[in-house]
């Protein structure tokens, strides 16, 4: 096929294996049943190859989803399509990952071919997108970046995904996301010559241009990811296309909408990374998944961390941290204020100032403290040397009468000092040497 003939249905292959039956009768069929050792309670979804059931895991006691593959007609393309079932619960079995869905089991029951996975009850990126309208900007580069790095760890391992969309994006009960449904991956493997019998893989909507004409490579799984966030952060697609055809259209000329237009609270690195992603031409954008992930960090560490704001007037700013700023800052400020002032959400450098500030505060306190005990422990030893003064007083009035001899035979005369003077000159030495340990001990 030449680069620009349009792809044929011929070439664009079945949109879902041949089967026998009705899928939806198949599936509900099994409800309450056991298919080996899992026993199905529900239907959960549908997707373009294959059902997918709650299950409960008898043995382990716990909650399973099982993708179960319809039963198949007895024609020439079965055997190719439980292959493919095999090959897509072998692929993500290799990909032990903290953002791609883990894989228990791959078998056959009753006639039926599954793929036993983890069960993420918080549904996909669509389904938060639906609930929620559009996502919050610092949200968005944190799901993105985690789906960048289990796609460079795919990538890595020569398995390219080819159906990134916000259906297969799902998400933990800590919020953390997954990526999930390798049914149509291509494997870098030499020993694996299995092709399906189409060139145009993917979802339309997210499908980058060169796919168009049946060529598929890591950067386009870059486009499509690029592709949903922009999803979530605008509840649409960049492109309004219908076929995998329309993609074409991408490459002979449509332009990528201005997102500041849907979202003015977006930061320029976001713009950036997202524009970059989304180029026509596979060399134009990220030269990898993990170079995409570490454009989507550093966008989270530079935008808002709230929901969309509303535009703020820049000639009557708010009476709050905006207010304190003079017009003449007030455009080149209103960038990195805007996140704060109407979201609440302080980036993490604007954090590290307030922890230091609340430090700071801390530590003056501390030396306040300290400085109060160290004057009342002085008061209370100034008071001890006062006693002593009184005793010398009454040492001095017996001046009056004879002088006594000085311990050890020497007189006033003589250097000795008075009875009574000596008390006072050792409770100041005391004193002065508490004072000077409460100094050595204090602050």
């Amino acid at each position: 096929m030449s680069e620009d003939k349009v792809p044929t249905p011929a070439d664009r292959g079945p949109r879902r294996p041949p089967r026998g039956g009705d899928r939806a009768a198949d599936a509900a069929s099994l409800i309450g049943r056991r298919l080996g050792r899992f026993r199905v309670l529900e239907v959960i979804g549908e997707g373009a190859m294959a059902s997918v059931m709650l299950a409960e895991d008898t043995a382990l006691k716990r909650r399973v989803a099982l993708k179960l593959l319809p039963r198949l007609a007895d024609d020439a393309s079965r055997q190719m399509w439980i292959d493919q079932f095999i090959r897509e619960a072998r692929a993500a079995a290799r990909l032990v990952h903290p953002h791609i869905v883990q894989i228990f089991e791959v078998a056959t029951a009753k006639g039926f071919y599954f793929i036993a996975m983890e069960h993420l009850r918080q549904g996909t990126i669509e389904q938060l997108v639906q609930r929620q309208g559009p996502l919050p900007v610092r949200r968005v580069c944190e799901l993105g970046a985690q789906a960048a790095d289990a796609l460079a760890f795919a990538h890595e391992a020569g398995i390219l995904h080819r159906d990134i969309k916000p259906a297969n994006l799902l998400l933990t009960e800590r919020g953390h996301l997954k990526i999930a449904d390798f049914g149509f991956a291509a494997i870098a493997d030499p020993r694996d010559d299995f092709k399906l019998p189409f060139r145009i893989i993917g979802t339309p909507f997210y499908m980058a241009p060169e796919v168009g004409r049946g060529q598929h490579s890591s950067q386009s799984d870059i486009f499509a990811l690029g592709a949903v966030l922009w999803f979530a952060l605008t509840g649409r697609a960049p492109f309004a296309l219908r076929a995998p055809v329309d993609v074409l259209r991408i490459r002979d000329g449509i332009d990528l909408p201005d997102l500041r237009a849907l979202r003015p609270d977006v930061p320029d690195d976001l713009v950036r990374c997202l524009d970059r992603a989304l180029s026509r031409r596979p060399h134009d954008r990220h030269d990898s998944a993990a170079a995409m992930c570490e454009a989507l960090r550093e966008a989270a560490e530079a935008g808002p961390q709230g929901a969309m704001p509303e535009p703020i007037p820049l000639d009557e700013p708010p009476e709050d941290e905006l207010g304190r700023l003079s017009r003449a800052s007030l455009s080149a400020s209103a960038a990195s204020a805007v996140g704060r002032s109407r979201s609440g959400y302080p980036t993490r450098h604007r954090r590290r100032r307030e922890l230091l500030r609340l430090a700071l505060g801390g530590a003056a306190l501390v030396l306040l403290a300290a400085g109060i005990v160290l004057f009342v422990l002085l008061g209370e030893v100034g008071g001890g040397g006062n006693e002593g003064d009184g005793g010398a007083d009454s040492g001095i009035g017996t001046l009056e009468s004879p002088p006594q001899a000085a311990p050890g035979g020497a007189s006033p005369k003589d250097g000795g000092a008075p009875h009574g003077e000596g008390t006072p000159t050792s409770a100041r030495g005391n004193a002065a040497g508490e004072s000077d340990a409460s100094a050595a001990a204090g602050p």
